[in-house]
C-alpha cells in the first residue's frame, strides 16, 4: 500500500475500491451472521477465518478508499453543513465507544480514540478540516470491530461519511447524513 500523502487521485479506481468495499462489508455481515448462529469449536474458526481473512482484506481496501479520498478531496470544498453532520455523528459513534472501553481494550485502539476525539473537539477548527484530519484514522479504529463490537458505531458513521466523500468526489450533491 503507498502512502496516504503520496497517492494521486483516481475517481475510477474510487469508485472500484468503494464497490469491493460493499461487497466486502456484505461477507462481514454474512459472517457476523453465522458467527451468532453458531456455537463451539465452529464458532471459533469462523471467528479465526473472519479475523485473518475479511478483516485484513477491509482493511486494506479501506487504507487505499482513504487514501484516495484525501487526494482528491485536497482541493475539492466540502459543505461545511454536511461536514458538521459528519464530525457530529463521528463524534458522538467515538465518545460511546470510548465510555464503554473495557480494561484489557488494546492500548493503541485506546490511543487512536482518544487522538481522534482531540481532532473531532477542536473548537477552532472547521468542520471540514475535522473531517479531512480524521479520515486517516477511522479506518484503523474500525480494524478492531472484530475484537470490539462498541467499535460498530464507529463503523457506522463511518459508511456514511464515505457515501458523503463518493458523492462529493463524483461532482453531484452531498447527501445529508441524518441524525443531525
Amino acid at each position: 500500500m503507498s502512502n496516504i500523502a503520496t497517492r494521486h487521485y483516481n475517481p475510477a479506481r474510487l469508485q472500484q475500491v468503494a464497490d469491493l468495499l460493499a461487497i466486502e462489508h456484505d461477507k462481514l455481515f454474512a459472517f457476523e451472521k453465522e458467527i451468532a448462529m453458531t456455537s463451539g469449536n465452529e464458532q471459533i474458526i469462523l471467528r479465526q477465518r473472519l479475523k485473518h481473512q475479511l478483516v485484513p482484506r477491509i482493511q486494506d481496501l479501506e487504507k487505499e478508499f482513504v487514501g484516495l479520498a484525501v487526494a482528491g478531496l485536497l482541493n475539492k470544498d466540502i459543505p461545511e453543513d454536511k461536514a458538521a453532520d459528519a464530525v457530529r455523528e463521528l463524534s458522538r459513534a467515538v465518545s460511546s465507544v470510548r465510555q464503554q472501553m473495557v480494561q484489557g481494550t488494546p492500548p493503541e485502539l485506546e490511543r487512536l480514540l482518544k487522538d481522534t476525539d482531540q481532532k473531532l473537539s477542536k473548537r477552532e477548527e472547521a468542520a471540514t478540516a475535522k473531517l479531512k484530519l480524521t479520515l486517516p484514522i477511522i479506518p484503523m479504529i474500525c480494524a478492531y470491530e472484530v475484537q470490539i463490537d462498541t467499535v460498530k458505531a464507529i463503523r457506522a458513521a463511518w459508511a456514511k461519511t464515505c457515501e458523503l466523500i463518493s458523492h462529493l468526489l463524483k461532482g453531484g450533491d452531498a447527501p445529508g447524513l441524518g441524525g443531525g
